[in-house]
């Protein structure tokens, strides 16, 4: 039936969205400018985009595998010059319609499309990554408006996006937001409406072909099914077995349509094809310790040292080869994902309480995202004001409190994953929602009771019932309850398998080092140490890039402390070297002596990962502390365990933590 007033409103709501749309945009596009002026240059793996290259052209997806490229087109895609022409694009000698970048599709089809419009430019990305942007700044106006009024809404809107403008020379960082956030929306939109059977299956099957384009720009997108599923099935308002028919439609709709949407991504995994992504090396690297932002207490070990494709390539390769016999895993191929899952589930089995720590710490910091550098600070505050505000809809409704508790906790936790800014700032809306919702039905409650004198009580009681604020109470402190149970019991698991580990680290044999006589820079004395001769290179395929064609990996003791160390020592590094001076890592900076201990006795076990090209292994402390290294050793491979950490053990490890605490 025809509705003026109701066409009204959603033509004052498009025209809002219109305008927080160009507002953002232009801002953008004003961004990008100054960042060129001053010599910025984006950064999204543009040598990959040969295949929206010639898609711009005309040309069928891929890339030429025996044709040499133009000068042009091969200065371009390093970015050296700015444009070109398709005169400079010759058709393909040997066309690969599934290169590894094929996972890319539809992100490299919709450039080739701007292209085939505009002309092949980096330029003109800039307005990609702008109209990016906008979008996402559309998407969360519409999930302010499920719940506040339009002038709260928007510009809350585009102070939740503004983290955004520092990832518009990120490309890759920045596309999933559009996507993530629209189904935020849909999942937030189910939670507090009920749609008619056919509005929910469209609205779904929208979502499923808009979260299969987004897959193939970035998988990332994969994360937010889970939580979409189970709001589908568990926090619709409707009866659970009732709609148990529509949930299950509604969900096969979902993946269906996303299959549709993701299947010309989807076709790189295929068994013609040998590349499977590099979903696992994604989740490695984000558990070494320099990309790791969260606000976590250092423990006795680590994981993975550095944040670098190279070292974490050669962690998976080694674990490979000594665990599965899988000498040739390549890189990003099926082999390699498979061997970083089983290299990523040892890890996560063993320091189970470490990765509850680390997801508890990033929704910490996502949920105050939004106050920029004051967030570390009040984050704490912020904690207990989202407690406060799960409890008031508990106390409301038990299946909205039940929503808003596992959507928090879900959205905010999953960044842990690799936590760093660009992978969540478009969640920096997460900071001002609860404080708006309140907000705004505070604010109607005070104007609505304005004229009483009501006391504290009484406020309360217009809220809820003392007997609705119970409940909800016991069920917010059961909820806690039980997940600080699972933490404390995953940390008493993980100190059982620590102990384990560390103990079977501590009785290998090993065969003494040989060390060069000491040289000295500086204040620091460098031990140089010979690797064994009878160590054996196996060749690898599918490598990174030339300087890594083999894997050899091997872990050194080195025991310190003693009678002799009176200075006490806090630091060891460790660096290796050989005949390419480009490999040389200087940045194997190991701090694992947590205080000056004197005579008191400790071993480092430290894993490392080389190729045939490092010649010399060497250890760098400060010269007063070269009596505080008693011995090095390289321990026999067949005692060890098949996971290896860089850990310092104490003679009283027993009686220390051997978990990672919250800052």
């Amino acid at each position: 039936m025809y509705s003026p007033i109701l066409n009204r409103k959603i033509g004052s709501e498009i025209l809002i969205s219109g305008l927080i749309a160009l507002l953002v945009f232009s801002i953008a596009l004003i961004w990008c400018s100054e960042k060129r002026e001053k010599g910025a240059v984006p950064n999204f793996y543009q040598a990959y985009y040969e295949p929206a290259i010639r898609m711009a052209c005309g040309q069928p997806f891929g890339v030429d595998t025996q044709g040499p490229i133009s000068d042009d087109m091969r200065l371009f895609l390093k970015t050296e010059i700015q444009s070109i022409t398709c005169e400079s694009v010759s058709p393909a000698v040997s066309l690969n319609s599934k290169p590894n970048t094929r996972g890319w599709y539809h992100v490299l089809a919709a450039t080739g499309l701007i292209w085939k419009v505009t002309g092949i430019s980096w330029q003109v990305l800039d307005g990609f990554s702008a109209a990016v942007l906008a979008i996402s700044a559309v998407i969360i106006f519409a999930i302010f408006r499920l719940f506040v009024p339009t002038f709260i809404a928007a510009p809350l809107s585009i102070l939740s996006i503004a983290p955004g403008f520092d990832f518009l020379f990120w490309f890759r960082d920045l596309s999933k937001a559009p996507f993530i956030l629209a189904a935020i929306f849909v999942a937030m939109w189910l939670a507090v409406r009920a749609p008619s059977q056919l509005r929910l299956y469209f609205a779904i099957f929208i979502t499923g072909l808009w979260l299969g384009v987004g897959y193939g720009f970035r998988p990332d997108v994969l994360i937010i099914l889970p939580p979409l599923i189970a709001t589908i099935y568990f926090f619709r308002p409707v009866p659970l077995v009732n709609g148990l028919m529509d949930s299950s439609i509604a969900t096969l709709i979902l993946l269906v349509s996303f299959y549709i949407a993701a299947s010309p991504a989807l076709s790189a995994y295929g068994a013609d094809t040998n590349a499977a992504g590099c979903t696992w090396h994604f989740g490695l690297l984000g558990i070494s310790e320099p990309v790791s932002k969260l606000l976590v207490m250092p423990a006795h070990y680590s994981w993975l040292t550095h944040f670098d494709d190279g070292q974490a390539w050669r962690m998976v390769t080694s674990y490979a080869q000594r665990t599965m016999d899988m000498p040739n895993v390549g890189y990003c191929t099926p082999l390699y994902d498979q061997a970083g899952r089983a290299l990523y589930f040892d890890i996560l089995m063993t320091f189970p309480g470490d990765f509850i720590t680390r997801s508890l710490s990033a929704a910490k910091q996502v949920f105050v995202a939004g106050l920029g550098s004051r967030g570390s600070a009040l984050s704490g505050v912020w904690v207990l004001f989202f407690g406060l505000f799960i409890i008031i809809l508990l106390s409301r409704s038990i299946r909205l409190g039940l929503f808003a508790l596992f959507a928090l906790a879900y959205i905010g936790s999953y960044p842990a994953i690799q936590f760093n800014l660009r992978h969540y700032f478009h969640l920096a809306f997460l900071t001002w929602l609860p404080v708006s919702i309140l907000g705004w039905k505070l604010a109607g409650l005070v104007m609505t009771e304005r004229k009483k004198n009501l006391s504290l009580r009484d406020w309360f009681v217009k809220v809820s019932s003392m007997t609705e604020w119970v409940r909800a109470s016991l069920i917010f402190l059961g909820i806690c309850g039980f997940l600080y149970f699972i933490l404390a019991y995953a940390r008493y698991e993980q100190e059982k398998n620590v102990q384990r580990l560390f103990e079977i680290y501590s009785q290998a044999s090993g065969e003494e080092a040989v060390l060069a006589p000491e040289e000295f820079l500086e204040d620091s004395v460098i031990l140089k140490i010979r690797i064994p001769k009878n160590i054996k290179y196996k060749e690898m395929l599918g490598r990174p890039d030339s300087n890594h064609s083999a894997v050899n990996g091997q872990v050194l003791r080195i025991d310190v402390g003693g009678a002799n160390c009176s200075s006490g020592i806090e630091s060891i590094a460790i660096s290796l070297s050989g005949e390419n001076r480009s490999y040389v890592f200087p940045g194997y900076i190991y701090k694992p002596l947590e205080k000056k201990f004197n005579q008191e006795k400790a071993i480092v076990f430290a894993p490392l990962y080389m190729d045939e090209n490092v010649t010399t292994v060497s250890l760098i402390s400060p010269k007063k502390n070269k009596e505080c290294i008693r011995r090095v050793s390289w321990l026999n491979l067949n005692e060890l365990p098949s996971l290896w950490v860089l850990a310092t053990i104490y003679p009283d490890r027993k009686s220390r933590v051997l978990y990672k605490k919250l800052k």
